[in-house]
Order: structure tokens, then sequence, then C-alpha cells
């Protein structure tokens, strides 16, 4: 066997050599490619979000105003409405009275009572002046209020309290034991009863009592067969007595029976014993 040098390239079969050009390249490394990933959200809001957004909150605010402005209106109305209603009360209240007024007293009662003439009622006494005298009376007289203010030389003006109280108590006093003392201070019930004095009276009572301001006085109640009115029902009877500060004697007297009790109320009913006041005093 021949020798052949080494590295000596093979000679293909059939002859020419074909050249070889330089061994080919390798590419770069290459690391392989990632997957992609889930695509991020856009920052900001969409046009049509913030539109919904101010137009929700615009509503919103809109009627959280209606409400604010209905809740106050409905207070205001409430306070009008108390404001009113409390009016309308002091009016009916005050259109349910009258004030009858002189130079030393006043009182109030009812206006269902009109003043009444005085040429029928004959009305004497036997001690002192008349100054002052007034009748009111409703529906035929089964309702009405007597007023007399008389002046006697025996009691002088600027009558202290104390001796106001003590010619009450005394008042008082003979008014119960019966007698022509009683007669005169029960002087009214000639107007109201048919048999007037004081032993045909049923249920007479005195007692020391107050007018509002505090000045000590009589109140006498009765009840009577009526000489007025519908005679077939007795009439109940409150009589107050004081003297002023001019040393007059004032008496008011009401009288009603039942019929107008329930339909006037007893409190509308007793409104002057239950106001009179001296309208200036000097102790």
């Amino acid at each position: 066997m021949d020798n052949q040098p080494i590295n000596q390239p093979m000679q293909p079969a059939g002859g020419d050599v074909q050249p070889q050009g330089p061994p080919a390249a390798y590419p770069p490394y290459q690391s392989a490619a990632m997957p992609p990933g889930p695509p991020q959200p856009r920052s900001g809001m969409k046009t049509w979000q913030i539109v919904c957004i101010v137009v929700t909150g615009s509503v919103l605010a809109f009627i959280v105003v209606i409400v604010g402005i209905v809740v106050l209106s409905s207070s205001a109305n409430r306070k009008i409405n108390d404001s009113e209603n409390r009016t309308d009360s002091r009016e009916e209240r005050s259109s349910k009275r009258r004030v009858y007024k002189n130079d030393t007293v006043s009182f109030n009662y009812h206006n269902a009572l009109e003043e009444q003439s005085l040429e029928s009622w004959n009305y004497n006494v036997r001690k002192g002046t008349v100054i002052d005298r007034r009748v009111y009376g409703a529906n035929r007289m089964d309702y009405f209020v007597v007023y007399t203010q008389v002046k006697d030389d025996g009691h002088p003006a600027n009558m202290t309290k104390l001796q106001m109280a003590n010619e009450m108590k005394l008042l008082a006093k003979q008014v119960e034991s019966g007698g022509s003392v009683a007669s005169d201070a029960l002087r009214h019930e000639q107007f109201i009863c048919k048999d007037y004095e004081p032993q045909n009276l049923s249920g007479l009572t005195a007692s020391v009592d107050e007018i509002v301001d505090g000045t000590p006085a009589v109140r006498i109640s009765y009840s009577c067969d009526p000489e007025l009115g519908d005679i077939s029902k007795e009439v109940n009877t409150q009589q107050l007595t004081w003297y002023d500060h001019e040393g007059r004697l004032n008496t008011i007297t009401v009288s009603a029976n039942y019929v107008m009790e329930k339909r006037y109320g007893k409190d509308a009913i007793l409104l002057p014993v239950k106001t009179a006041r001296l309208r200036q005093s000097s102790y």
C-alpha cells in the first residue's frame, strides 16, 4: 500500500475535485421568544364614564336641594300655621267675651249677652246711693248678669285691705244668719227669683273670697225658681260682693239654668265673677 499524505482531501470518484467554500457561520444566539402578556389597561377614564358621573352627581345634588327646600318650606308652613292657630285661638277666646269697666272696676262677660234696658228693672236700696247698674241678658233671660255699685256714707274712700277683709267677714255671717242685712246683700235676687226672700232660696251659702287682684270679697251661692225665662227650670246663681278703694260696694250676680250652663259652659258663664278686679288700688 502506498503511503499517502495525511490530511489530504479525498478525491471524489470520477475525477474532478469540487472546491469547498469557507465553513458556514452560525447565527448569533437568540433567547426563546416569550409569549405576549395580557393587555395593559389604559390610564384615565373614558369620556362617556365622565359624562355619566357628572350627570349623576348633578341629579343627586338637584334632588338634595329640592328635598331641602321642601323640608324648610314645610317647617316654615308649620310655624306659620302654629302661629295662626295660636292667633285664632286667642281671637276665638277674645271673641267670646266682652269687657265692662267703670272708673274703679272691670270685668268680662260672655258675648252672647246683650245689655238690657233698665226701665223695667226697679231697683232700690235702703241705704246708700246707686252709682252704677248694668243688666246683660240672653235667651229670654235664662242666662243673665247683673252689676251694681252702691255708695253709702258709712264706708269712706281709701279703705285698707284689712278694713275690707273685716267688712266681708261680717257680711258673710250676716247673709248666713238671714234678716234684713241678708236681704240687702242679696238685692239682686229680686231680678232673678220668683220668691226672693232669703228663706226661699235653696242651697244658700256665703263665704269670704277674693276677686282676681286679691281684694277681699264675699261669694254667695243659691238656687231658686226664676222670675224670668223658662220658669220651669231652676236657676243657679253666684254672687260676688266687694268694696273698692272709693268705699263703694260692688256686686256682680250671674244666673243661668242648667240648659244655659250646658250650652255655654259653666266657666264661660261665670266669667264676670272670675275676672272682676279693681282698676286701681291705693293699698
